[in-house]
C-alpha cells in the first residue's frame, strides 16, 4: 500500500518526453485492474445483491460473444444500446478471462469519459502508455498487443450516458471504427 501511495501520481498520469508512446505490460495490467475495481464497486451490486444473480443468464448470448472474442483480433470494443444487459455480460466476461494472463478485459462506462475527450484520448489514460501526449494510435497499440501476445477486450457500457445522439457516438468512437 505504501508503494502504491508513493507511485500513484506516476501510475495515474505516466508521461515522459518521447516521440512515440511506450506500452508496459505491468502498467497496463495495473491500470485495467484499477478501472475494473471502480466499475465493479459502482455496478456489481444492487443493494447487497450481486447483479449477476439478479438477471437471467443468457448462455447462448455469452457463448456467441465468447466465440467472437476468441478471434485473432488483439483488441475488441464491445458496446451496445441500453437495457440489453451489457453490464452483467461484461462482468461475466471478466470472470471468464480472469485466469488468462494474455487477455485483459477493461470494463468502463461512457459516462467515465470526460466531456470533450474522444475515446482514444480516454483510453490512452486508461491503458497507461508512457510518452507522447498525442492521441492513442489504435493501429500502433494493436500491433504492440499482437507482438506481445496480448489481447484487450474493452467493454464500453452506458455509452448513451456520454453521447445521446448517433453523431456524438460516431465522434466519440471515430478512431476506433
Amino acid at each position: 500500500q505504501a508503494i502504491e501511495a508513493i507511485t500513484w501520481p506516476v501510475l495515474e498520469s505516466p508521461s515522459f518526453t518521447s516521440a512515440k508512446t511506450i506500452f508496459i505490460p505491468c502498467l497496463l495490467d495495473w491500470r485495467v485492474g484499477r478501472t475494473n475495481r471502480d466499475f465493479l464497486v459502482s455496478h456489481a451490486y444492487r443493494g447487497n445483491r450481486d447483479v449477476r444473480e439478479l438477471f437471467v443468464r443468457r448462455r447462448s448470448v455469452e457463448a456467441q460473444l465468447n466465440t467472437f472474442l476468441d478471434s485473432e483480433s488483439p483488441m475488441t470494443v464491445v458496446t451496445g444500446p441500453s437495457g440489453v444487459g451489457k453490464s452483467v455480460l461484461g462482468m461475466r466476461l471478466l470472470e471468464h478471462y480472469k485466469s488468462d494472463d494474455d487477455v485483459a478485459v477493461l470494463l468502463t462506462t461512457g459516462n467515465a469519459i470526460p466531456s470533450g475527450l474522444d475515446f482514444g484520448e480516454y483510453l490512452s489514460g486508461q491503458i497507461g502508455g508512457l510518452g507522447s501526449r498525442a492521441p492513442l494510435n489504435f493501429a500502433e497499440f494493436e500491433l504492440w498487443l499482437r507482438r506481445n501476445g496480448r489481447r484487450l477486450i474493452i467493454y464500453l457500457d452506458a455509452l448513451n450516458e456520454h453521447a445521446v445522439s448517433l453523431d456524438r457516438v460516431a465522434n466519440l468512437l471515430r478512431d476506433v471504427v
